[in-house]
């Protein structure tokens, strides 16, 4: 049936689907069917049992069933292994109800084979858009599909990422003409001045004093316009990119404490565990989330640290547990889990990635203290929408970074609480260096620092000094920024998955700003979905540059740049797909 149509014919048909409720709660049973029916849904069977569910899909015909996760006898998980066991069930769609909003479950859900998850209330709007929203997402598995099945042909792997190796050589040299700015030349060329035999040394040093002036002023400003003037960039990723690469601003750049500037070296106390932890390909989302905190410690005792800065270890669960608290749980993207899953990141570039060789203990212990608190108490809506608002955090922290000072802020006050005080026992100048290390990084994570951080990392690379604070910051600012975007370079299920979670909250936000009567912002019209779109985009303009950096200065991530690579090209693929069918 789903062969045969067309995304045209989707409204016309939508009365000859054969449609089955299953839920064990009479009332929700009664407001799903009567939704359904207002949508223009006609063949609509609703039943009070999986068992009695299963009987007739054993000796019927439908369309789609909708499931409640949680039912006595057999429940919804259950339901959905036994339906896909059956061999006329495999164009059958299958969306899991329930009220939970536990996305440990909803990734069980889609893992296991169901098309989509649905949180109950569920709204009118997402019923009409049932049917639309199952047949675009058929088409990507099918798209998958057809790719694993060439994959697998495919005599020399070889091959593969030779083409992918050009494809980022052609669109790196592109990023590079578009960003590249005066300042970046003038960087360049004094470094090269610097690297000269023939100059004295107050020459050189006059040189130095002249970089460090360069990269603590506010100069980094590119011209971005060359980007966003190309006929290829479509209306609505301009737009987007325009509000996201909004105002600039410089965190400050602190001085270290002790000059341990030594390979950290860290033990293997649970190696399975630790092994597991330090992987490129982590998934998250297979873990329970209450086993995160307890990962949170392996982390930290793997390079020692709460021994190493004495910290007590009942506080140190104490602050895990107020900070995962103060995450906002609802939020499809923006939650605690987000939280550990960039801290992961984090830690797996210190350690399999050897970023960890550039670093003392103290900044390590910083910089993974930040990406724990790096999103703390977000609300699932832009820094944009809030200064639009005039929400009071806009207010407060007068349009400069509203979210990212708020996460900061949010983070010390819990470390004022005595009980959760793991600074404790720090002497006062390693208090002063963490907590403008934390600033610094925290507030890097503003999207619109993304290009002033990029230029400025760019060129240190070549002139990193081991010695230098402010290229410390700047590699524990690059580190953290790539774990916040690392998504698209995990593997394609986990990458899709947060992808789905990040148009979520895109659309909760694009239905406030319906709701308010403003401009709709760019990928966040739940009317209007382009979630290929979105993420080509970002790969593109932001995460493709990014570990481009990264892999250069710290080559043991190549495999992150190789997948981001590969995820890119798949998502290519379901976008021209979709374009097709428009």
């Amino acid at each position: 049936f789903l062969r045969s149509m067309d995304i045209t014919d989707l409204e016309s048909q939508l009365g000859s689907l054969n449609i089955i409720v299953v839920d064990d709660e009479p009332i929700a049973r009664m407001v799903l069917t009567k939704g359904l029916k207002k949508c223009g849904y006609k063949n609509i069977t609703s039943v009070e049992s999986s068992r009695k569910a299963l009987e007739l899909i054993e000796n019927g015909s439908f369309n789609v069933a909708l499931c409640d996760v949680l039912m006595p006898d057999m429940d919804g998980m259950q339901l959905l292994t036994e339906i896909r066991k059956l061999p006329h069930t495999t164009d059958m769609s299958v969306i899991m109800v329930s009220a939970t909003e536990d996305l440990s479950i909803v990734y069980k859900c889609l893992s296991q084979g169901a098309d989509d998850y649905m949180v109950k209330p569920i709204r009118i709007p997402q019923l009409k858009n049932l049917w639309s929203n199952i047949w675009k997402k058929k088409k990507e598995r099918a798209i998958l599909q057809q790719l694993q099945e060439e994959k697998t042909k495919t005599d020399s792997l070889g091959i593969e990422l030779q083409n992918l190796q050009s494809q980022l050589s052609d669109l790196t040299s592109k990023i590079d003409q578009a960003v590249d700015t005066p300042i970046t030349a003038i960087t360049r060329t004094i470094g090269d001045l610097q690297s000269g035999a023939n100059l004295t040394p107050e020459v050189k040093n006059a040189l130095s004093q002249v970089l460090q002036s360069l990269a603590s002023s506010n100069l980094y400003k590119p011209a971005f316009n060359k980007i966003l003037d190309n006929q290829t960039v479509d209306g609505t990723t301009k737009k987007w990119l325009m509000t996201e690469l909004g105002g600039m601003t410089n965190p400050g750049v602190p001085t270290t404490v002790d000059t341990d500037y030594g390979k950290v070296h860290w033990s293997s106390s649970n190696e399975e565990q630790v092994r597991e932890l330090r992987s490129f390909e982590y998934d998250v989302w297979s873990k329970k989330e209450d086993d995160l905190v307890v990962y949170l410690h392996n982390i930290f005792d793997d390079f020692g640290l709460l021994d190493m800065f004495k910290v007590d270890r009942v506080k140190f669960k104490r602050f895990l547990l107020n900070i995962r608290s103060r995450y906002i749980a609802k939020n499809p993207y923006h939650n605690f889990i987000h939280g550990f899953d960039v801290t992961q990141s984090a830690y797996a570039y210190l350690t399999d990635g050897e970023g960890a060789s550039y670093l003392n203990h103290l900044e390590i212990f910083a910089l993974l203290v930040s990406c724990i608190c790096h999103d703390v108490g977000h609300f699932g809506l832009s820094n944009v929408f809030l200064m639009a608002t005039r929400h009071e955090l806009a207010i407060r922290y007068n349009d400069q970074s509203v979210l990212e000072n708020f996460h900061c802020a949010t983070a010390f006050t819990v470390l004022e609480d005595p009980d959760c005080n793991i600074f404790e026992n720090l002497d006062k100048a390693q208090y002063t260096t963490v907590r403008k290390l934390m600033i610094g990084c925290i507030l890097a994570t503003d999207l619109s620092k993304h290009m002033e951080l990029f230029n400025k990392f760019q060129a240190t690379i070549e002139s990193f000094q081991a010695d230098n604070a402010d290229h410390h910051l700047l590699l524990m600012q690059i580190l953290i920024k790539s774990a916040d975007i690392s998504n698209p370079a995990k593997p394609f299920p986990v990458a899709r998955y947060w992808a789905d979670m990040v148009q979520e909250e895109f659309f909760i936000q694009g239905d406030k700003e319906r709701s308010e009567g403003m401009e709709i912002s760019g990928f966040m019209d739940r009317d209007n979905p382009n979630i290929a779109g979105l993420q080509t985009g970002f790969a593109d303009y932001f995460v493709i540059p990014v570990f481009t950096l990264l892999e250069k200065f710290l080559p043991k991530t190549k495999p992150c740049l190789e997948m981001l690579l590969t995820n890119r090209k798949t998502w290519e693929n379901i976008k021209q797909q979709a374009e097709l069918k428009d």
